[in-house]
C-alpha cells in the first residue's frame, strides 16, 4: 500500500487555517461594523444631547466616553473648563470626582479582603480600637438627646453599602446630623479637610449614630473610615496604596487627591447656579483650589481627582471582571461581589433609607446597593433605566459627575462636568442613562 502523501497533509492544513483564518477576519470585521454602528448612533443622539446643556449655559462644559469590554466607543469634549479665561474642555482636563472616589476605594478594600487581611463581617473596631461608636440615636432632640446601646458593632460592610448609621451631617435635618458636627468640631464638611483620617474617625465615634447598623441605609462618612481601614491594614497611606493597587495597574496617570503643579493648567473650574434662571457662577477657581495642594484628608469618600479618561479606564476593569489590558487588580468572584446587592432581603435604597428627602447620588427607585455603587434591581422602576440591565452599576460626584456599567449589555459611559450640586438637574442623568442605552438598542436591530 502506498504511503499517504505528505504535501497532502501540507495542503489539508494550510486550507484549515485558512478557513479559520478567514473566519476569524470575518467575525473581526463584524465587531468593527457593530463599534461603528454603535458610536454613530450614540453620536446622533447624546452628541446634540450635551451641546445644548452646554451651548444653553446650564453647564460650563462636558467631557463623556461611551465604552465597552472592548474599549472606547465614542468620546466627546464641549464647552469650557474655565469660563472667565476661556479655556476649552479637552480630553487631559481634570475634574474634581468627589463621591465617585467611594467606588476606589472599595475596590482598595476588597483587595485587602482577597489577600485574608479582612472579611466583610468583620467589626470595625477590629482594625480601628478606637472607632467603635456607642449609642444610637432613639429620641428626644440634639440637645437631649434619647439614647440606646448598639445592638452589634458596625461591620466592613455596613461601611461599604452604607447601612453603618453614619451621617455627613449637613444633608438632612435630623438631630444626629447637628450632633456628628459638634462631634466633629466643624460647622460644614468643607471644614473637615483640615482634619487627619484619624482624627476624623476617632470623634465620628463619639457622635450617636442615627439607626442600629444593618437596619437602614444613611449616606454618611463611611467610605471615609473605610479609606481609614485601608490605611491601617495595609501600613500605606491612602494615596500610596491607591496608587501602587489601582491607579500604576489601570494606567490612571492624572488621578489623585491633588492636583500636581504640572498639571495645574488642565484643572476645571467648578461652577454653582445662581439666579435661578439657569445661569452659572463661579464656586472653586482652578488657579486658587485647596486641591493644588495635598490635602490633610485623604478623604476615601470624595476626595479624588480625575478625568475622563482615567475613570474610563477604571470602569473598564468592572466590566472586564477585574482585568484591564492584561493587568489584573481583583479577582472576577470578587469583582462579582462588588456589583451585587448587599442590602438585607435584596432591598432597595429608597426602601431602606433613613431619609427619603436627604441627598445621595442614588437614581430613585430600583436601585440597590453595591460595595460603593449602585446596583439596578427593577430597570423598569429605575429613573431612565427601562432599557439597563439588571445589575448596572454606578456613582456620581456632587459636582454632577456619573458613571456606569452594565455588564448584562456590555456597555458603560463615564460623564463629567464641573456643577455643584449634583441635584441642580435631577433629570440630566436619567436622560443621559436612557439616551445611551437607546444607542445600543437601535445599534443591535
Amino acid at each position: 500500500m502506498a504511503s499517504p502523501c505528505p504535501c497532502s497533509s501540507v495542503t489539508v492544513l494550510a486550507t484549515a487555517a485558512a478557513t479559520a483564518g478567514a473566519a476569524a477576519a470575518l467575525v473581526a470585521l463584524y465587531a468593527r461594523s457593530k463599534q461603528r454602528s454603535l458610536r454613530d448612533r450614540v453620536e446622533q443622539g447624546l452628541g446634540p444631547f450635551l451641546e445644548s446643556w452646554v451651548e444653553a449655559g446650564a453647564l460650563p462644559g462636558v467631557s463623556a466616553c461611551v465604552f465597552n469590554s472592548t474599549g472606547e466607543v465614542w468620546s466627546k469634549t464641549h464647552g469650557m473648563m474655565d469660563l472667565a479665561r476661556r479655556k476649552p474642555v479637552t480630553e487631559e482636563t481634570i475634574f474634581r470626582i468627589y463621591s465617585m472616589t467611594k467606588p476606589v476605594t472599595c475596590l482598595c478594600a476588597l483587595q485587602l479582603l482577597e489577600r485574608g487581611l479582612i472579611r466583610l463581617e468583620d467589626p470595625v473596631s477590629r482594625f480601628l480600637p478606637y472607632f467603635s461608636p456607642k449609642h444610637v440615636f432613639v429620641g428626644g432632640d440634639a440637645a437631649h438627646p434619647v439614647l440606646e446601646p448598639l445592638a452589634r458593632e458596625i461591620t466592613v460592610l455596613d461601611l461599604m453599602a452604607h447601612t453603618s448609621g453614619l451621617t455627613y451631617g449637613i444633608f438632612g435635618s435630623h438631630p444626629t446630623d447637628k450632633l456628628t458636627l459638634q462631634a466633629l468640631g466643624v460647622k460644614s464638611l468643607a471644614e473637615t479637610s483640615s482634619l487627619e483620617a484619624k482624627t476624623l474617625v476617632q470623634r465620628l465615634a463619639t457622635a450617636p449614630l442615627c439607626f442600629q447598623p444593618g437596619t437602614k441605609w444613611n449616606y454618611g462618612w463611611s467610605t471615609d473610615v473605610l479609606g481609614h481601614l485601608v490605611e491601617v491594614v495595609s501600613g500605606q497611606s491612602l494615596d500610596e496604596y491607591m496608587r501602587l493597587n489601582v491607579f500604576e495597574p489601570l494606567e490612571m496617570k492624572d488621578t489623585g487627591f491633588s492636583v500636581p503643579s504640572s498639571q495645574a493648567a488642565h484643572f476645571a473650574s467648578c461652577y454653582q447656579p445662581v439666579g435661578g434662571g439657569g445661569a452659572v457662577g463661579l464656586m472653586d477657581d482652578a488657579s486658587t483650589s485647596k486641591f493644588l495642594v495635598p490635602p490633610s484628608l485623604l478623604s476615601g469618600g470624595g476626595g479624588l481627582v480625575s478625568t475622563v479618561a482615567d475613570y474610563t479606564k477604571f470602569a473598564r476593569m468592572l466590566l472586564r471582571s477585574g482585568e484591564l489590558n492584561g493587568k489584573r487588580v481583583l479577582s472576577a468572584d470578587l469583582c462579582c461581589k462588588f456589583m451585587e446587592n448587599h442590602l438585607p432581603r435584596n432591598s432597595t435604597i429608597s426602601a431602606m433609607s433613613f431619609d427619603p428627602t436627604a441627598f445621595s447620588e442614588s437614581l430613585g427607585p430600583g436601585i440597590g446597593m453595591g460595595l460603593g455603587m449602585s446596583v439596578v434591581l427593577d430597570p423598569g422602576a429605575a429613573c431612565g433605566g427601562a432599557l439597563s440591565g439588571r445589575g448596572e452599576c454606578g456613582w456620581g460626584g456632587v459636582a454632577s459627575t456619573w458613571f456606569f456599567v452594565d455588564p448584562e449589555k456590555d456597555i458603560g459611559f463615564v460623564f463629567m462636568t464641573q456643577l455643584f450640586p449634583s441635584t441642580t438637574f435631577p433629570s440630566l442623568r436619567s436622560q443621559l442613562r436612557w439616551l445611551v442605552h437607546k444607542a445600543v438598542r437601535q445599534a443591535s436591530l
